[in-house]
């Protein structure tokens, strides 16, 4: 046996494309999550990576219930970068004109 030529020499993976790592799946990921927000704030892009390495780690989760944890967690920080997203738009003042005339009634 010692005389056979391995098919896959010793310290070579089997498959050299493999799987992607972690980091590198959580990346693109992230690039797609960022052209779907592309005005994200920086508190925004800080949930949106957490979410994008949850969901790369869903992938490869042990057991479908962590899968299903990690991919629920991502979901709840994506909604909650949407949020931060999109400041909401503060209500015009009213003129002084009419503020004054309000003050002046009571």
């Amino acid at each position: 046996m010692s005389n056979q030529v391995s098919r896959f020499p010793k310290g070579v993976s089997g498959n050299p494309a493999g799987r992607p790592s972690i980091t590198t799946a959580a990346a693109a990921i992230l690039a797609d999550l960022l052209t779907e927000y592309p005005d994200a704030t920086p508190s925004a892009t800080v949930l949106l990576k957490t979410a994008a390495r949850l969901f790369a780690l869903s992938h490869r989760a042990p057991s479908p219930w962590k899968s299903m944890k990690c991919a629920a967690e991502a979901r709840a920080l994506i909604k909650q970068a949407k949020v931060s997203r999109a400041a909401r738009p503060r209500p015009p003042a009213p003129p002084v004109d009419e503020m004054l005339a309000r003050m002046a009634v009571r």
